[in-house]
């Protein structure tokens, strides 16, 4: 298994916290006028996670990627996103982060993924909730991808003893291929991983079947499996 080539993050080497994402999430879900946005980039890792828990640097990103929940109007609600806390908003200019607002069908993710979705109040508000990926979850959007600077942080994740890469795998078989994306890429590095750190593991993270709280219904149509008896 090859070393990482390159290391996390963007040019402004800003580290993502719970208050970057709280923001996010309450920033947008203004915009959305709805009581819950999807989180599906790097920082939904902070819904399982706290920072002290993580690798150093794996937050290391000017971006955090925000979906609506609902269908209606999602371009809209996307593109509003952005053009008031995306890239180059006064949003961005004060702060060293920016919210990309993102399509429900961004991630390419396991049958089940809606119910193991693990929930962030900002500030305790359950009217404004970002409903944030399992790490096992956003990993195997992130092997859909297979970019390198993704592959880094799953292999930070694995070190770090956070994820299984035998769970990994599962979840990744579980995975429909979406159409004009080959997934043969992100499993044959899942696998690689896997050989990497066969018996070298140890494991102790926290995994998620079944939320705390009832899937939102809102994607229902995204993943039915979640609402199956």
């Amino acid at each position: 298994m090859p070393e990482p080539t390159r290391p996390f993050g963007g040019a402004s080497g800003h580290e993502h916290d719970l208050g970057d994402l709280d923001l996010a999430i309450r920033y947008a879900s203004e915009i959305t006028r709805y009581p819950g946005v999807l989180v599906v980039g790097s920082a939904a890792i902070l819904g399982t996670y706290r920072p002290e828990e993580l690798p150093p640097g794996i937050l290391a990103s000017e971006d955090i990627d925000i979906a609506p929940l609902c269908a209606e109007n999602e371009r809209e609600l996307s593109d509003a996103i952005d053009v008031q806390f995306g890239e180059g908003s006064a949003f961005h200019e004060k702060r060293d982060f920016y919210v990309q607002g993102v399509s429900r069908a961004t991630a390419v993710v396991p049958r089940g993924w809606v119910a193991r979705l693990v929930p962030v109040d900002t500030n305790g508000d359950p009217q404004k909730t970002g409903w944030c990926l399992e790490p096992h979850d956003l990993c195997v959007a992130k092997l859909a991808r297979n970019d390198p600077k993704d592959q880094v942080f799953i292999r930070a994740l694995i070190e770090h003893g956070l994820i299984r890469t035998d769970l990994l795998l599962e979840r990744l078989g579980e995975t429909p291929d979406p159409d004009g994306i080959n997934l043969d890429g992100g499993r044959s590095t899942a696998l690689d991983l896997h050989e990497h750190y066969r018996g070298r593991q140890n494991f102790h993270g926290r995994v998620r079947e079944r939320g705390t709280r009832a899937a939102p219904r809102e994607l229902a149509d995204r993943d039915p499996a979640s609402f199956e008896d």
